[in-house]
């Protein structure tokens, strides 16, 4: 994988660490694809016509852990 100089803000005394937002080093593209992607885990997942569309002929083991990752992703969305 391709490191993108994507970085959390730190701010560190002694043992304790805080992170912050990610800083503005690293490619701008990078961050708008990342920022706007997480947006997207906001809303509550759901299989739309065009995802059901999409999702016809896969196999179904390969659907079952998108739509955890699905799952997964919205409440970490909502949890942080």
């Amino acid at each position: 994988m391709a490191y993108t100089g994507l970085v959390p803000r730190e701010h560190s005394t002694g043992i304790s660490t805080r992170r912050g937002g990610i800083t503005k080093a690293g490619s701008r593209v990078s961050r708008r694809i990342m920022v706007e992607s997480s947006w997207s885990y906001r809303h509550k997942p759901s299989i739309g016509r065009e995802l059901r569309k999409r999702s016809e002929g896969q196999a179904s083991e390969l659907l079952a852990i998108s739509w955890r990752a699905q799952l997964r992703l919205n409440k970490k969305y909502h949890n942080h």
